[in-house]
C-alpha cells in the first residue's frame, strides 16, 4: 500500500514511457505476424489486396467535382495531375515500416550504451547538494524543451529526476522528532 501512496500518475506515465522505449521495433513487427497472420510479406501488403485503381478514382473524382458549382471544367487528366503533383518532390518516398523506424532515432541499444556512459562519468564526478542539483536539471529541462528534435522520453525522464529530488530535498529539510535520536 505504501507503494501506491508515495507514486502519481506522473510518475505511472514516466514508467510507461520508459517501458515502451525498451521494447524493441522486432517485436512489434513478430508480435503482429502471430496476431494478424494475412499479413506475410515485409512490404506490409495485405493478401488480395492490388492497390488502387488510379484510373477508376480519378473517374469518380471527376463526376464529383462536375456536379459541384463551379468544378465543371475539371477533366480526368486534371485529376491525374493532382495525384501525382508531389512525386517530383525530394521529401517524396514510399518508405517501408523497416525504413520509417530506422529513421526515427537512436536504436536502444545505443541508448543503452550513451546511458552506461554517462553513469562512468557521473560517478566520476563529485557530490553536490540537491538544490544545486535542482538548479542544474531545470537548466537542462528548459534546454531540451527549447530542442525541436528533443525525445519525449528524456523530458519524462528528467521530469521523474527533479520529483525524486524535490522528495529528497523535502525530506531533509524536515523536522527530525525526538524518537529519531533514541
Amino acid at each position: 500500500m505504501c507503494f501506491w501512496k508515495s507514486s502519481s500518475m506522473l510518475d505511472a506515465m514516466y514508467e510507461i514511457s520508459t517501458a515502451w522505449d525498451t521494447v524493441k521495433p522486432s517485436v512489434l513487427k513478430n508480435s503482429w505476424k502471430k496476431l494478424m497472420p494475412f499479413i506475410t510479406n515485409e512490404d506490409d501488403e495485405i493478401h488480395g489486396f492490388t492497390g488502387f485503381i488510379e484510373n477508376e478514382i480519378a473517374i469518380e473524382l471527376t463526376k464529383l467535382a462536375n456536379q459541384v458549382h463551379g468544378g465543371e471544367e475539371v477533366n480526368k487528366e486534371n485529376i491525374k495531375e493532382w495525384f501525382d503533383c508531389d512525386s517530383c518532390e525530394p521529401s517524396f518516398e514510399m518508405l517501408s515500416s523497416d525504413k520509417i523506424v530506422s529513421s526515427v532515432g537512436l536504436q536502444p541499444e545505443e541508448r543503452e550504451e550513451s546511458e552506461n556512459e554517462e553513469e562512468v562519468d557521473s560517478a566520476a564526478s563529485k557530490k553536490i547538494s540537491h538544490g544545486a542539483a535542482l538548479n542544474h536539471l531545470e537548466s537542462l529541462l528548459d534546454c531540451l524543451e527549447g530542442e525541436e528534435k528533443s525525445l519525449l522520453s528524456d523530458k519524462l525522464i528528467l521530469h521523474r529526476l527533479r520529483t525524486d529530488i524535490h522528495k529528497k530535498e523535502n525530506a531533509t529539510k524536515k523536522q527530525t522528532t525526538i524518537l529519531h535520536f533514541f
